[in-house]
């Protein structure tokens, strides 16, 4: 598996991006998008207080199952500071490269790809 994190300055480009992805045959919940950053710090502050990375974190591990790299996180962080949608999706091996570009196309002005780490 990869996951591929975009960025977006317009919301409706990432939600034309998750409409592109499920027809590129990505199943609907291994994407997830998020623009909200008062909602995501709202979040960290009822949930022990803990940091909006570690919210962000929460968000993204529980789509991958596993914990993205902090460089990533750092990334999604300062997007979503600034006001961009962020998108996160899971793509098997032989979608990642199609996801990207498709990703790019809706307009996504940041794109990574890491592969997943396997669970302990």
């Amino acid at each position: 598996m990869t996951i591929l994190l975009a960025a977006f300055d317009d919301r409706h480009a990432a939600q034309l991006a998750v409409h592109q992805l499920t027809s590129a045959g990505i199943a609907r919940d291994d994407i997830r998008i998020e623009h909200n950053l008062e909602r995501l710090q709202a979040t960290a502050k009822n949930a022990t207080r803990e940091s909006l990375l570690s919210s962000i974190g929460r968000m993204f591990a529980d789509l991958v199952r596993t914990n993205i790299n902090h460089h990533q996180l750092d990334l999604v962080t300062e997007a979503i500071e600034r006001g961009a949608t962020v998108l996160v999706a899971r793509a098997g091996e032989g979608q990642a490269d199609r996801a990207a570009q498709l990703l790019r196309e809706a307009g996504a002005f940041n794109v990574g790809a890491q592969g997943a780490a396997q669970p302990h």
